[in-house]
């Protein structure tokens, strides 16, 4: 850098660069070096500090209620606050709860990504119908500790499942049977619920 002729000083602009890091607050250290053009006076060095600005992430049930019955999904919302909004941001994630990723829902993987520009991504919790008598079962998200974003606050969201279980019901549609033919009776077992695709063991 040169100091031009008729001036006394000149300025050196430090642009920080926007990411997606979260690294607390930076800071430059700029040092004059000896030269035999000048002397160093003091301060020979100066600093400034570059304040952070990461990704905060949240999670939010915005449909908080699914059901078997019908598919019915539930939604929870990544929601990113900061950061580099025009670069996409990777959120890890785990799932718990007492319905099972996989076999009650999804399956879904360790991570969802929030596009470029965008500030929100749905998690859709869509339930698998099964023929299981299990009550409700709970779909709990928590986002996972990453370099890329800081956890906000809340960093978890429930979804809960409603169960669909089948119903059985018996009737006899043909109460009347006779030793003289002989003449059958009839019992009717009838399903309702569940899900149809699947078999269904009815015991006597």
């Amino acid at each position: 850098n040169v100091i031009p002729i008729g001036q006394a000083s000149i300025d050196i602009t430090l642009t920080p660069v926007a990411d997606n890091l979260a690294e607390g607050d930076e800071t430059v250290t700029l040092t004059l070096q000896p030269n035999a053009n000048y002397d160093v006076g003091v301060p020979g060095a100066a600093t400034v500090t570059i304040a952070d600005d990461p990704a905060i992430v949240t999670a939010v049930a915005t449909d908080a209620d699914a059901d078997e019955a019908g598919a019915d999904p539930g939604t929870i919302t990544l929601t990113r606050v900061g950061g580099n909004l025009a670069a996409p941001l990777t959120v890890a994630v785990s799932f718990g709860g007492a319905a099972a990723n996989g076999p009650d829902y999804g399956p879904f993987g360790a991570s969802f990504q929030i596009p470029a520009n965008q500030t929100t991504f749905d998690v859709v919790i869509t339930p698998n119908a099964d023929n299981q008598v299990e009550g409700t079962e709970d779909v709990i998200l928590t986002i996972e500790p990453s370099g890329n974003y800081d956890i906000g606050t809340p960093g978890a969201a429930t979804v809960n499942i409603a169960d669909d279980p089948v119903i059985a019901t018996i009737v006899a549609t043909d109460p009347n049977a006779s030793e003289v033919g002989p003449d059958t009776g009839e019992f009717t077992i009838t399903r309702t619920g569940g899900n149809i695709t699947q078999g269904c063991v009815m015991l006597p």
